[in-house]
């Protein structure tokens, strides 16, 4: 009787699990239809800034770009979901992972006022692909395959990404605001009557579970910006021990 009332427990958890797949699946695809621009092929950049006493890349754009790159490089994933059975109750395994991911993505997908917020990390690359005139700044360029330049179509495709990023991020903002400022790393009394409910019915594992896999996409979305900030800062890897 108990391996049945199990059994079922498992086909009822599995069943929930599948319907947070096609949620997430439809809220990812809707995102990715806003990236009108598809760019294939070998990229390089050139570099001109004739601005009188102003660096090529200034301590702030350096901060952001180095510490964007080396965030990216380490960022978790959330890939599956591990169940285990105590005392004939299911619970998840590995959910420590899913506050794993969720504590490393928090700077680039909610803290607004840090440098590699992907807003502001947009904005950083933006500028300086927008800039036309090198007397008043950085002009970065970007080439396609060594001969085309594509400077303001690369501009739109970062602007495609930084929405379709927006786009998810927004679709779960409340989820967000409760996980960051209710569950992992403050305690802010409005969210305090839900963390008691969720903790005890075991709603709050598969939201933190849920929007630790909604970060996969996110972190593919970022691409762009990671592989332009690495061009700036080639062989700039984790060094071995």
């Amino acid at each position: 009787m108990a391996e049945k009332i199990i059994s079922s427990e498992f086909e009822r958890i599995k069943d929930k699990f599948g319907n947070i797949h096609i949620e997430l699946g439809q809220i990812v695809d809707e995102a990715r239809n806003k990236i009108e621009v598809q760019i294939d092929g070998h990229l390089s950049i050139t570099i001109r800034n004739a601005a009188i006493g102003q660096d090529i890349i200034t301590e702030e754009d350096r901060a952001c770009f180095t510490h964007f790159v080396a965030k990216y490089q380490q960022l978790p994933e959330m890939a599956t979901v591990d169940l285990v059975e105590r005392n004939g109750k299911i619970f998840p395994e590995n959910l420590e992972v899913a506050k794993h991911v969720l504590n490393e993505f928090r700077p680039i997908v909610w803290n607004q006022n840090d440098s590699i917020y992907y807003t502001r990390l947009y904005k950083s690359i933006s500028s300086k692909l927008f800039l036309k005139d090198a007397t008043v700044g950085t002009i970065l360029s970007v080439i396609i395959n060594k001969k085309e330049d594509i400077t303001d179509l690369y501009n739109i495709f970062l602007k495609n990404h930084r929405d379709a990023i927006r786009f998810i991020l927004k679709s779960y903002k409340s989820d967000l605001d409760y996980i960051y400022n209710g569950v992992l790393q403050h305690s802010d009394e409005e969210f305090s009557e839900r963390l008691a409910k969720d903790f005890y019915s075991g709603e709050l594992s598969y939201i933190l579970i849920k929007n630790a896999f909604l970060l996969g996409p996110v972190k593919q979305l970022l691409k762009p910006f990671f592989y332009f900030s690495a061009i700036l800062f080639p062989n700039f890897q984790l060094g071995s021990l």
